[in-house]
């Protein structure tokens, strides 16, 4: 057995403390609170990978033994984050997927946040929510997933910028879709969203 699949095995032996949550048994020594439900865990898995937890966690922002109070996010969601960081993988939905990006913003885990940005490069895009996507995925920089949506826009062209989603975005994600798109052969279908969306503001 390798040094790699050695700490892989201890790992996952300390997950499968993580999983049965008795703080009888498992010598956690942090405690959460969101919305009134408790989580426990183990500072030295959380406080190496996170400077947000590493200040959390610090005497300066909560007494021993006090949980740690998170507001914003369900407690589901912020189970899944701490499964993802004892283990490298946790459950994913389209439900709770813009929640987890979120979570990997804030607390800084570049690995989450690549982690989720996979799962939504590999979504189906529609009309229905690539516009949406564009503005999530501008908001938190997943460049990935930026050249995915682009990618669909060009194949789809015509249909994309003759959307009713297309003449509601901001000004500055038109302006930029138009940049990207501005080499596309079908001109006219550009020019017609555009001259559309020209007026609104008009």
């Amino acid at each position: 057995m390798n040094p790699q699949q050695i700490i892989y095995n201890f790992q996952m032996e300390r997950f499968e403390i993580f999983k049965t949550q008795n703080p009888d048994i498992a010598k956690f020594d942090v405690a959460f609170d969101i919305g009134g439900k408790i989580l426990y865990a183990h500072k030295f898995i959380l406080y190496p990978i996170s400077s947000t937890f590493e200040a959390m966690l610090s005497d300066r922002w909560t007494k021993s033994d006090d949980p740690i109070k998170i507001e914003g996010y369900l407690y589901d969601d912020f189970k899944q984050f701490l499964t993802f960081l004892y283990s490298g993988q946790c459950e994913l939905s389209h439900d709770n997927i813009f929640a987890m990006v979120d979570i990997a913003e804030f607390f800084g885990v570049v690995a989450f946040k690549d982690f989720c940005e996979e799962f939504l490069v590999q979504s189906k895009f529609t009309l229905d929510n690539v516009f949406l996507m564009v503005e999530f995925a501008k908001k938190y920089s997943l460049k990935k997933l930026e050249e995915t949506i682009t990618k669909f826009i060009t194949d789809n062209f015509a249909m994309c910028f003759k959307s009713i989603q297309f003449q509601v975005l901001p000004k500055s994600t038109v302006k930029d879709l138009i940049e990207v798109n501005q080499e596309t052969p079908m001109q006219e279908e550009m020019f017609e969203g555009v001259s559309y969306f020209l007026t609104l503001f008009s």
